[in-house]
């Protein structure tokens, strides 16, 4: 292939071509990179040239340059890493196993990227050498600023009294036709044009005045001084900087110093020896600036660079150094680490070349670093030809990001990471691993001496014939032509609709935040909007004055919401419905993360936003999708002009949406308005989905080499995945997307062993997490839930806590559509625990909407659902199971406090299950401990869960209905357990209690029937005040033990119709630790929303009958920093009725409050127990 090579600016770019008869291909990247590659059949071989000779034009009139023919790059780049690409770019199985030794590239010969050439401050000396021309062009610029604006801009900098009078006159000097260096730089300041005088200077005066002219220029300054007595900035002085210059990679500064320096690294030997000369003197100079400048135009000289690395730090040393160090030691003497920038990098690299290894170890083992950089550490690490290189990364395999960096280096030199991972193999079991795996993909390579490879009970590999087409031969190795898209022009629009969800319009017109300030009413907004003067309160306006006032304002208001969008957005759709749907529009359009305004609303406009959400905006595609699950049929009519209009972006966008619609059960055909748009809907929907894919293919990156993940097995576990077969299953995870499965992957894991399947998907996440987690390949976390179990779920729930706190929220609300995906017994106890119960505000109202959700659609209330999600774990009634060991087996229960025993199958019980022993089965005893293990946690998570669920229905006074309580309480063999340990009232105040035999039995032991119409509670000590004693005799009789405190609970009654408020006085203005205050959020309270400074200054107490009571805080909470205030207090208590909280009670908050005797019990409990 004939190849050309564009490096300019940022750009670092080949393209190939070559022709075969009619068939032109193309094959074009990043250099260093494989690239892509495409193909087109002309028509004849003369069409097929006249092709090539029209595409080479193009590229050669862009700047492409021709250079050497393609067949010796390409044998380099299938033997190298890509030095520009980071480490997760890269295929998943990273080489082919060749059946004979291949011609490879010399694993010791060291070629710079020519990517990284475009960072490198080139020296003398060194290969590739500097390179300098002067340019007439910006010379003649340079030239002409100055006679434009001598009598304008620069006399206007020469008059002013404040600027130095010396740089003043060697400025007039240098006009006058006396060329002087300061006067020169001078004028180059006041113009800002310092790069193009460079190239005059060096043209009109020589290298020498350049040389001098540059140095001053980086002395002085031209510009406004602040003058703090009038407050305000002056005019343009010129002045000298002081010493010090804050010059940074790329700006002016350094374009004029490293111009100056290649001219002289390319200068004779006279002209050299002469700017040296004047070189030497800024030395006299007590400047660090001109220290670091001489040093940088001429390195080379060991005094000079010792000299300026005595300079004390400014933000110009960090860099200039190492770009003017020449040796090792040099490099090694900076101050700063070679990490510091690419640039400066990437200069070290320039030279030292290999030798620059040890450097980058000290740079690896810094204490603190950023994540990019010890990514481009590592990334340059592994493309060193050498032994001490690749040393440094096995040394530090175990560290963050390292473990791709080594497999990239093992691809890039197969013989030299066969010798290394040999040397140390004998002492390492992953690194042992790592060689066999090696070895097989190299087969051409010899065992080291005395290498013995890892045993493994591995499976035998499946043939082709044996899998799924999508995992054998799947479709993106050998693409479909795409077929011609059928435009249907002039289809008509169907009507807009608005579709609201049970309860929801009325949920949105709830009061929110916009009526908590009510000291302003809507009059005074509305005389604020007609003086002018409303500015953003133009929503306080609409929100708060009568529909019929202001419904005329909506069509032109341009609103400018920050965090307040979704909230008012929401107000104004429940209050105007489709007159608010222009603004609403406006809101989406200019803050995305708004999107849920618009979902009640199904109109051409919305339809394509929606639209393109769903394929463009991954934090928005929720959205989009619960639009298109809400509307529907409507939701295909919107779309279906678009998906059958003009090819372009929109239409890509419909079609993806309509293809959704059909996978969701939607009839898009029998919704067509013609027979021409039902024939090209039939058409465009009658594409294998498999076979659709998008333009542009994800990229596996090199840490999920399959190679090194553990098996997956077929259903039947006699044969497995190959490594090749394997990245195609990686591959239909990373096409897939939360909500919109690819179509090859449900095929694939039908096929596949659930167990395996589950445990390679978790190495996968692991290995993910191991490279810093990269947003981009998020795929790894996702496909927990298309392939996970049980296990994942027990692994991945922890991980969900504590991301908020690592500032992983988008990463831990994506963990719970992982559990939702899942969908087991366990994933979604999983996931209502942590609706119940979590630190961490945003996630548990996440997860409360994803439960809520999914009540929503099994027609339940979040606590039926809850209820219904309390797995059973596989226990039979008397929450026992057998576990069998083949020869053994036993007996598995849990006794009144769930507490695990085990039962021999003489019926002896065993203080533990024992381990599996040589005469059990082999494959079958693990199996059945590893799952005894995760029972014992999951009761163990279910008790915890489940007794605090209780408790707090208790305080709540929750109620079941009498099948409930026997269908999903007494009948679970687990929970029936916690439900024998209480007491249980019905609506009408009859008590009874669970008994051993599961039969209800009242206070005084006798049996009671519990009528069929009944809703019971649990029993609070208010309601059994009659009967407390009693109750407390029985429990005491049968030694119960009460899994939290119901008869022995602290009761505080308040008589009926008395107001609450006045006893809750004594609880204020007393200094209270901030500890106590915290302990509170474990008794139902909520810790108010951070405000100014990240200070929460009120707490909430949610009340069953609807409100909250609010107690404001002083000083408050210092979010991350809870000890800088160590002691708070209540300023007031007071009860807010839509429940929102704020720094004090406000205007429209009730002056009484009255609450059942239940909750005034339970309040002021919570209160006292603050004062012990």
């Amino acid at each position: 292939m004939r190849r050309w090579e564009l490096v300019s600016g940022t750009a670092a770019k080949f393209w190939e071509i070559s022709q075969d008869g009619a068939v032109v291909t193309v094959r074009f990247g990043r250099l260093d990179t494989h690239g892509q590659t495409q193909t087109k059949e002309l028509a004849t071989a003369e069409a097929a040239q006249a092709h090539v000779t029209k595409l080479v034009a193009e590229k050669e009139k862009k700047g492409y340059r021709a250079v050497a023919s393609a067949g010796t790059v390409a044998a380099t780049v299938t033997t190298r890493p890509a030095a520009d690409q980071p480490e997760t770019t890269s295929s998943a199985v990273a080489a082919p196993s060749p059946a004979e030794k291949p011609v490879v590239a010399d694993e010791d010969t060291w070629v710079m990227p020519k990517v990284w050439l475009r960072d490198v401050v080139r020296q003398r000396g060194f290969h590739p050498a500097p390179e300098f021309t002067v340019d007439t062009g910006l010379a003649e610029d340079a030239r002409q600023r100055i006679g434009e604006q001598t009598d304008t801009t620069i006399e206007r900098v020469l008059s002013e009294p404040v600027s130095d009078p010396d740089l003043v006159h060697a400025a007039r000097e240098h006009l006058a036709g006396r060329p002087n260096p300061a006067g020169a730089a001078a004028i180059a300041a006041i113009l800002t044009s310092g790069e193009q005088s460079v190239h005059a200077w060096i043209a009109d005066h020589g290298l020498v005045f350049a040389t001098e002219a540059t140095a001053e220029f980086m002395r002085l300054l031209c510009g406004r001084e602040w003058l703090p007595q009038q407050r305000a900035y002056g005019n343009e002085r010129l002045a000298s900087r002081g010493g010090v210059v804050h010059i940074t990679i790329g700006s002016a500064e350094c374009k004029m110093l490293t111009a100056v320096r290649y001219a002289l690294a390319i200068a004779e030997d006279a002209e050299r020896g002469a700017a040296e000369a004047v070189l030497s003197r800024l030395g006299e100079i007590n400047e660090p600036n001109s220290k670091l400048v001489r040093a940088f135009l001429m390195p080379g000289r060991p005094d000079w660079f010792q000299q300026a690395c005595q300079t004390p730090h400014t933000g110009t040393r960090w860099w200039i150094l190492h770009c003017s160090a020449s040796t090792y030691a040099e490099f090694e003497s900076a101050p700063s680490s070679v990490s510091s920038h690419s640039a400066v990098l990437h200069t070290a690299l320039y030279v030292l070349g290999p030798a620059i290894a040890p450097l980058l170890a000290n740079a690896l083992d810094q204490q603190y670093q950023r994540a990019d950089i010890r990514k481009q550490v590592l990334k340059t690490l592994s493309v060193l030809p050498t032994d001490e290189a690749f040393a440094v990364l096995l040394d530090r395999f175990d560290t963050k990001y390292v473990r791709p960096a080594v497999l990239s280096m093992m691809a890039a030199f197969p013989a030299r990471a066969a010798r290394l991972l040999g040397e140390r193999s004998a002492r390492d079991d992953e690194f042992r691993r790592l060689l066999s795996a090696h070895l097989k993909t190299y087969p051409y390579l010899e065992a080291p001496a005395g290498f013995v490879e890892v045993e493994t009970a591995e499976v035998p590999e499946a043939p082709a014939e044996a899998l799924p087409p999508v995992l054998a031969s799947p479709p993106w190795l050998h693409r479909k032509s795409a077929v011609k898209p059928a435009v249907v022009p002039d289809l008509p629009v169907p009507s807009a609709s608005i579709t609201w969800q049970p309860g929801e319009r009325e949920e949105w017109l709830k009061d929110g935040h916009w009526d908590t300030n009510l000291y302003k009413t809507w009059q005074h907004w509305l005389a604020e909007y007609k003086a002018g003067r409303i500015g953003y309160r133009m929503a306080d306006l609409l929100i708060g004055a009568p529909a019929d006032e202001v419904r005329h304002l909506l069509a032109d208001w341009q609103p400018k919401l920050g965090w307040s969008a979704e909230s008012a957005g929401k107000r104004l759709a429940a209050k105007f419905g489709f007159d608010a749907l222009p603004p609403l529009l406006r809101i989406a359009e200019r803050n995305s993360a708004s999107a849920v305004i618009l979902l009640p609303f199904a109109t051409p406009e919305v339809a394509a936003l929606m639209a393109d959400w769903l394929v463009r905006l991954k934090q928005v595609r929720k959205t989009a999708l619960s639009w298109l699950a809400r509307h529907r049929e409507q939701a295909a009519r919107l779309l279906v002009p678009a998906a059958l209009g003009k090819p372009g972006a929109e239409r890509r966008n419909a079609e993806t949406a309509i293809r959704h619609l059909h996978g969701l059960g939607v009839d898009v055909v029998a919704l067509a308005p013609s027979e021409a748009a039902a024939a090209a809907l039939e058409s465009f929907l009658a594409v294998d989905p498999v076979d659709v894919l998008p333009a542009k293919l994800p990229v596996i990156g090199e840490w999920a080499d399959t190679r090194l993940l553990p098996q997956v097995l077929l259903r039947d576990r006699g044969q497995a995945l190959s490594a090749e077969a394997a990245s195609h299953l990686l591959m239909t995870a990373a096409l897939s997307k939360p909500g919109d499965i690819y179509a090859g992957l449900p095929i694939a894991r039908e096929a596949l062993d659930e167990d395996s399947l589950a445990e390679f998907a978790w190495a996968v996440f692991q290995r993910w997490q191991e490279v810093g987690a990269p947003s981009k390949e998020s795929w790894a976390l996702t496909a927990l839930g298309w392939f996970g179990n049980d296990s994942t779920v027990r692994a991945l729930s922890p991980l969900i806590r504590v991301w908020p706190g690592e500032s992983q929220h988008a990463r831990a609300v994506t963990g719970l559509d992982v559990l939702a995906d899942i969908g087991t017994e366990v994933a979604l106890s999983h996931l209502n625990s942590i609706a119940e119960k979590v630190k961490f505000k945003g996630l548990k109202t996440r997860a409360q909407e994803k439960v809520a959700q999914i009540a929503a659609e099994l027609g339940l209330s979040r606590d039926q659902l809850a209820d219904r999600l309390v797995p059973r774990l596989g226990l039979d009634d008397a929450a026992s199971l057998v576990i069998d060991y083949g020869p053994r087996r036993f007996t598995v229960g849990f006794d009144e406090q769930l507490k695990p025993y085990v039962l021999d199958p003489d019926g002896k019980r065993r203080k533990d299950l024992p381990k599996p022993g040589a005469k059990d089965d082999q494959e079958q005893a693990p199996l059945e401990h590893k799952r005894f293990m995760a029972l014992k946690k999951d009761v163990r998570t279910i008790a915890s869960d489940q007794i605090q669920r209780l408790e707090r229905a208790m305080v709540d006074q929750r109620t079941w209905t009498a099948e409930e309580f026997h269908t999903v309480l007494a009948d679970h063999p687990l929970l029936w357990h916690i439900v024998r340990r209480l007491v249980w009232i019905t609506a009408g105040g009859q008590s009874f209690r669970l008994a051993e035999d599961r039969t209800l039995a009242d206070s005084g032991d006798d049996e009671f029937t519990l009528p069929e119409d009944a809703t019971v509670r649990v029993a609070h000590p208010v309601g059994l005040q009659a009967e407390l004693e009693a109750w407390g005799e029985v429990f005491a009789d049968y030694e119960i033990l009460q899994p939290f405190p119901q008869l022995g609970r602290p009761l505080h009654l308040v008589p009926a119709g008395e107001d609450l408020l006045p006893h809750l006085k004594k609880y204020c203005d007393v200094d209270l630790p901030v500890g106590k205050i915290l302990s509170l959020t474990k008794k139902g309270w909520i810790r108010g929303e951070p405000q100014d400074g990240g200070v929460e200054c009120w707490i909430t107490r949610p009340l069953p009958s609807g409100g909250a009571l609010v107690a404001s805080l002083d000083p408050g909470i210092a979010v991350g920093a809870i000890d800088i205030f160590p002691e708070v207090k209540f300023t007031e208590l007071w009860f807010s009725s839509n429940g929102h909280g704020y720094w004090s009670s406000q205007r429209n908050a009730a002056s009484t409050f009255t609450a059942d005797a239940v909750t005034a019990s339970e309040v002021l409990s919570e209160l006292e127990s603050l004062q012990s």
